[in-house]
This record gives structure tokens, C-alpha cells and sequence, in this order.
């Protein structure tokens, strides 16, 4: 966990952000991998990290305590580019212009189903 300071440059560097027990899973499986990975459980401590540690990748539940991960992911976006993913389990929470305006992805939690249109 995030305590204070970044990991090295050179490894790869996932921050993760939600709740504890949605992301507990994803970061064991990630640290066994050997990733480096760093946790937030709200929106704006994600934006700040982000911001601050510049990760390799970001994991964004949709369903946050501040701001949705959609409003984190508009912060992140405003001046940084590396991968964002939005995961939820609610299709309703994932509109398609919301995912192309934001450039990240969905990736839709176990039994979550979500038809996906054709971009040609």
C-alpha cells in the first residue's frame, strides 16, 4: 500500500482505486505478478496520486464515496495519458460516449454483459 512513498521509476506501477474489498483480489494477483501498486479509495486522493506518481496504468471503480470514477477520470485526463481503466458492475453506469469522451476502457466486472458497438 501507498505509504508515503512512490515505487521506482523503471517497474511498472498500477494505482488501483475503490473500495477495499473490490480491490483486494486485483492487488494480491498484481503484486504476485510483481507489479508495484499503489491504492486509493476515493477520487480525489486517486487524482492526487496520479498526478503525483505518474502509474504505469490506473484501475478506476466507477462507484466512488467523493466523485464517480467518470469526474476522477476527467481530472487524471485533463493533463495525463497513461491507460485508464473504469470497471463497474452496473451496465447502467457505462454510457459509450462516456467511454470514448474519456479515451479509457471498460471492463466490465464478472456477470456484468454489455453489448459493444462497432467503431468502423
Amino acid at each position: 500500500m501507498y505509504r508515503g512513498e512512490f515505487p521506482a521509476r523503471d517497474e511498472p506501477t498500477v494505482l488501483i482505486v475503490g473500495r477495499q474489498e473490490s480491490r483486494a483480489s486485483v492487488e494480491n494477483s498484481l503484486r504476485v505478478d510483481g507489479y508495484n501498486v499503489m491504492l486509493a479509495d476515493d477520487g480525489s486522493k486517486a487524482v492526487r496520486l496520479a498526478y503525483e506518481a505518474s502509474p504505469s496504468l490506473v484501475l478506476i471503480e466507477v462507484d466512488l464515496p467523493d466523485m464517480s470514477g467518470f469526474e476522477a477520470c476527467r481530472a487524471i485526463r485533463a493533463e495525463l495519458t497513461m491507460p485508464i481503466m473504469l470497471v463497474s458492475t452496473y451496465r447502467e453506469d457505462v454510457e459509450e460516449i462516456d467511454i470514448v469522451l474519456l479515451n479509457a476502457q471498460w471492463h466490465p466486472s464478472k456477470g456484468a454483459t454489455r453489448s459493444w458497438p462497432s467503431t468502423s
